[in-house]
């Protein structure tokens, strides 16, 4: 069995049996199957097909040109993000800059590196399994989202990019470029070949932000070298 323990007082709040805490995904004879929740699926070949075309569709799409530098085997994720900014002039570091905004405890992190000049909103994910990459691309979309429609998140992250430094004057453009990096350790033609879920979740984030006015959402996956 699988617990999951309060943290006050150490009482079992949930269990599950093993099986039932286990993925996998497989490509056997052109076809994609799944095991979820101790039972195996086979995904349909026209959804897996037309998946697969939006997915590569998304890659194909010129990212705009920027100094993104060389990722490292290793690399942690957050000196590679001080890097590209450090290669991005005029560029603000916001990695792990959290908005606190929704109430509560919520807080939400812009993106990694703001290139404000060219208004490229950056965020970077280290490739390390499907739900790593659910939270990179869900993070892109809900902070694209509350750029454009509240005022008073905009407003908290010019503060916070002002409280970062003192002479940065905040120019808002009509066009932005939302930019999901993600950097990967394996060669670069395996770094492409993303696991099926992230595939769905990445085509319907891109198709989300592209809906939003002045928004254009690229892909960029970078392999170590």
């Amino acid at each position: 069995k699988v617990h999951a323990l309060s943290a006050l007082n150490d009482d079992i709040l949930y269990e599950w049996s093993a099986l039932e805490c286990l993925y996998a995904e497989i490509n056997f004879n052109g076809n994609v199957y799944m095991f979820i929740n101790s039972n195996w699926y086979q995904i349909n070949a026209d959804f897996q097909r037309e998946t697969d075309n939006k997915f590569r569709s998304i890659l194909e799409t010129k990212v705009p040109d920027l100094a993104w530098g060389v990722y490292s085997p290793n690399q942690k994720e957050k000196d590679f993000n001080a890097q590209l900014n450090d290669n991005i002039p005029g560029s603000l570091y916001m990695d792990a800059q959290n908005i606190v905004y929704g109430g509560g405890h919520s807080q939400i992190e812009f993106c990694d590196v703001f290139d404000h000049d060219n208004g490229n909103i950056i965020h970077v994910k280290k490739y390390a399994g499907s739900s790593v990459l659910s939270h990179l691309f869900n993070q892109a979309y809900v902070s694209a989202t509350l750029f454009k429609q509240s005022s008073e998140f905009k407003q908290a992250v010019v503060d916070k990019m002002k409280s970062n430094n003192d002479h940065f004057q905040f120019i808002e453009k009509d066009n932005y470029n939302i930019i999901l990096v993600i950097l990967s350790d394996k060669n670069p033609e395996k770094a492409q070949n993303l696991p099926f879920f992230s595939k769905i979740t990445l085509n319907h984030v891109i198709s989300e932000i592209n809906n939003i006015k002045g928004y254009s959402a690229y892909v960029k996956i970078i392999a170590a070298q």
